[in-house]
């Protein structure tokens, strides 16, 4: 696998891994914004407020009494505080019953025993006997965010159950304001009495990176192994012509072979190529047979001149190879010795036929491929293939 092919793997995989890793992230992202918005809107509630505007909703929808009697305080104490006596305490991250809260409320109101005629209601006694009713009961709960919709219904419901007071002196009831001065600071002050709660502790990048590491490597585990591919082929070489040429096109420029880099219109020896074969040096012309006759002392020979001396032919193999016979001289043929005398054979006498001399040799040439050719005088040609002999020279 080339550069190219390797890049192009990467550029496939990489929007893949990417959309992954976002598509794991965003369950999270959403999952810390809304854990944000809820601790923002759980410090922004102001708990004091909103008992107090469902209180004094509550006292609002109060029915004007009747002349009749009043209530004990003393006994309205002691009923409030075994109701809230038997409040069981709230288990960590349970939320409280808002049907048995109710159902204890009720009890305690139903309770109540009917005024006694004739007396007026004390206002500074009942203020201190809710204030330490309520103190005593708020430090006996463990903090929780109210639920205001719930406490408001609650308090509505048992209010409107309440009997009429039977007849008997008159009495001023207690007007919106009056109740508003005493309950406002005593709710107000058992809320600030609650210890406020703790700050969430932020989700950071290093929290959130194992997760994603791990979901990472489950999607590319269940990724199917990748079958071999195709033997690569470089693409066909074409020559450089003057425009816009793509990554990985090759094309010959000057003797040499370039690769682009990358989508160019430059020519090839810029930057944006890569030379994948240069030219070559240019080489020395090779050296030709001559044949130059017989060889002259005084004369200067190069390399594969034929010269002839003493019946024989010789080919120098170097340059200025000196005289010859000697080391810058190879033999290539030579005159045979004399050979064994025949077998004597006694014939008839014959008659002698006296005939014309025979031509001379007129010239002698040799081509390219070592074929040295004698020319007679009368035409004729007689041909010697020194090819072999060349070849073992050279």
């Amino acid at each position: 696998m080339n550069h190219s092919d390797i890049a192009a793997l990467m550029r496939g995989a990489a929007p893949a891994i990417r959309d992954y890793v976002a598509s794991a992230m965003r369950p999270l992202a959403l999952r810390i914004a809304d854990l944000e918005r809820e601790l923002e809107a759980a410090r922004s509630v102001d708990h004091g407020a909103t008992i107090k505007v469902a209180v004094d909703a509550a006292f609002a929808q109060m029915r004007v009494p009747a002349d009749g009697k009043d209530a004990d305080p003393a006994e309205i104490a002691r009923l409030i505080n075994d109701a809230v006596g038997r409040i069981p305490a709230p288990e960590n991250g349970k939320d409280a019953d808002p049907e048995q809260i109710r159902a204890m409320v009720a009890e305690a109101v139903g309770a109540l025993p009917p005024a006694s005629p004739g007396k007026d209601a004390d206002m500074d006694a009942i203020a201190r006997m809710v204030e330490e009713t309520v103190t005593r009961a708020v430090a006996d709960i463990e903090p929780r965010g109210p639920d205001a919709d719930v406490l408001r219904g609650m308090v509505a419901d048992e209010v409107s159950k309440l009997p009429p007071a039977e007849p008997g002196k008159d009495a001023l009831p207690p007007t919106v304001d009056e109740l508003r001065a005493i309950m406002g600071p005593l709710v107000a002050g058992a809320v600030q009495a609650l210890p406020k709660a703790l700050d969430g502790k932020s989700v950071t990048a290093e929290d959130v990176a194992p997760l994603v590491q791990e979901q990472v490597s489950k999607a590319v585990s269940a990724l199917p192994v990748p079958k071999d591919g195709a033997p690569g082929k470089l693409p066909v070489a074409k020559a450089w012509s003057d425009g816009v040429h793509y990554e990985g096109d090759v094309r010959t420029h000057k003797g040499a072979l370039w690769q682009a880099t990358k989508d160019t219109g430059r020519e090839p020896g810029h930057e944006d190529w890569i030379c994948l074969a240069a030219a070559g040096s240019p080489g020395v012309d090779a050296d030709q047979i001559e044949i130059c006759g017989t060889f002259d002392p005084g004369k200067t020979y190069r390399r594969l001149n034929i010269v002839a001396l003493n019946g024989g032919a010789f080919i120098a193999k170097v340059n200025d190879p000196g005289d010859c016979p000697g080391d810058g001289w190879q033999v290539i043929a030579m005159r045979g010795k004399p050979g064994q005398p025949g077998q004597s054979v006694k014939g008839d006498p014959g008659k002698s036929i006296k005939g014309e001399p025979g031509p001379a040799v007129a010239s002698i040439t040799a081509d390219d491929q070592g074929l040295l050719t004698l020319v007679n005088g009368d035409g004729s040609t007689v041909e010697c293939d020194l090819y072999p002999l060349l070849a073992k020279v050279t």
